[in-house]
């Protein structure tokens, strides 16, 4: 199967959520989710926060082969330099998307431009236990 294919499936799974916040701000929430947000994505918050969320797929790539799409063209990865750069790229973009693929594990991880948080997709139940610690030695959070 190839890899477009895969990833298309992928996005079928379960999902689970790499976040700024330990849990989802519910519509009617009466705080200021919308000024947060707004301050992280234009800030150096969002910086941050792609550096974070490199260094979890950096750590990944100790572990596992990854491939990366981004805005539909494949790459393998051969730079801890160029993966970083992407990531910048497409948080700073406000648009576009980059998924990183862990073929052997049947996993997907999901970054999208303008958005805080990083999606998984089909995590193993032993998976999830290290993306939680990845996460957590981030300052970030694991939720479903």
């Amino acid at each position: 199967m190839g890899k477009t294919k895969q990833m298309e499936q992928l996005l079928n799974t379960s999902r689970y959520i790499i976040d700024f916040l330990p849990k989802q701000v519910p519509a009617k929430a009466k705080g200021s989710f919308s000024k947060v947000e707004s301050y992280f994505l234009n800030g150096p918050e969002s910086e941050q926060i792609a550096g974070k969320f490199t260094k979890i797929v950096l750590k990944l790539s100790c572990y596992y082969k990854i491939e990366i799409c981004e805005n539909e063209r494949w790459f393998s990865f051969k730079s801890c330099h160029k993966l970083e750069r992407r990531i910048r790229r497409v948080m700073r973009s406000g648009s576009g998307f980059l998924n990183i693929l862990l073929e052997s594990e049947q996993i997907l991880l999901h970054i999208s431009g303008g958005e805080l948080c990083m999606i998984v997709y089909n995590p193993s139940e032993s998976m999830q236990k290290l993306l939680a610690a990845l996460a957590a030695s981030e300052g970030l959070f694991w939720r479903s």
